[in-house]
């Protein structure tokens, strides 16, 4: 939200990103890894030379990686978060964050990833709060004027046989809401890994938004129904849905884990990302 309102909003924020990554990277050292990686994707390749000027200057090592290789790390760490990646059949990822919907088709080789196609789309949570807003909160608007902005788009081509495999907040929520015991329960990745979506559910869920959006305010964050998680979520699974559709699939897989382990096995297995941060 600060990328797009500019001005203090965006200083401020880079503010608090320096401190926090730094904090986590203090709390880094005390574990003694042989390696520490920084790294960032869509919302900072966006930002001002001098605002990552800035970021560069107070964090050291940070590398700004580019599109090709951020599909290549959501895809390694969609299939691969934990084990030795090994050669695989084409897999079909889609990483959706706040700056944008990331997407990449390709298979794991002993050799790295190799890519058959790789695009980015303006269809991140941040972008899409906006658009949400700018039709007055109304979820029925914001889907019409989605399904049209989605037709305009080029679309990657993908096999009719291979099931998305979807990253980012909005696909786990989704599939946290259905495998969780108690609603105050948790967040478990491991319990939502894996997950089948079926894309009628989200339509479902879409239209009780519309006609009793208290109740899945609820439903999405019980804790604090009135926070931005009730638009981040919606507007992210409607837009899933909808580009989805418009590829033939009918539900997604989900990964709980994302570009940064992908990060770890390029690192430190095919040694293709040259992070120059001091060994600790």
């Amino acid at each position: 939200m600060a990328q797009s309102v500019g001005g203090i909003a965006l200083d401020k924020k880079v503010d608090e990103v320096s401190e926090v990554v730094n904090a986590f990277l203090e709390e880094g050292r005390t574990h003694q890894p042989n390696r520490m990686c920084i790294f960032a994707t869509e919302a900072v390749r966006r930002m001002s030379n001098e605002h990552v000027a800035t970021l560069r200057e107070r964090i050291p090592g940070l590398e700004i990686i580019d599109r090709k290789t951020e599909a290549c790390c959501s895809l390694l760490g969609a299939i691969t978060p934990f084990e030795t990646p090994t050669p695989t059949d084409e897999s079909f990822v889609i990483d959706q964050g706040a700056g944008s919907m990331e997407l990449a088709v390709g298979r794991i080789l002993i050799s790295g990833v190799e890519l058959s196609a790789y695009k980015s789309y303006r269809l991140g949570t941040q972008e899409l709060i906006e658009d949400l807003n700018e039709s007055q909160k109304d979820f029925e608007n914001f889907s019409l004027k989605l399904h049209n902005k989605v037709k305009k788009l080029k679309l990657v081509e993908v096999a009719p046989n291979l099931c998305p495999i979807v990253l980012g907040s909005a696909a786990t929520k989704m599939a946290w809401i259905r495998v969780r015991r108690n609603p105050t329960d948790r967040y478990e990745p491991g319990k939502v890994h894996d997950q089948i979506i079926d894309l009628q559910s989200i339509d479902k869920l879409a239209k009780l938004a519309v006609g009793d959006s208290e109740t899945v305010r609820r439903i999405i964050d019980p804790l604090n129904p009135k926070s931005l998680e009730f638009e981040t979520v919606m507007t992210g699974l409607i837009a899933i849905s909808v580009f989805l559709k418009q590829l033939g699939k009918s539900e997604f897989r989900v990964s709980a884990y994302g570009p940064r382990f992908g990060v770890v096995w390029m690192t430190a297995v095919y040694q293709k990302l040259g992070f120059d941060l001091p060994r600790n």
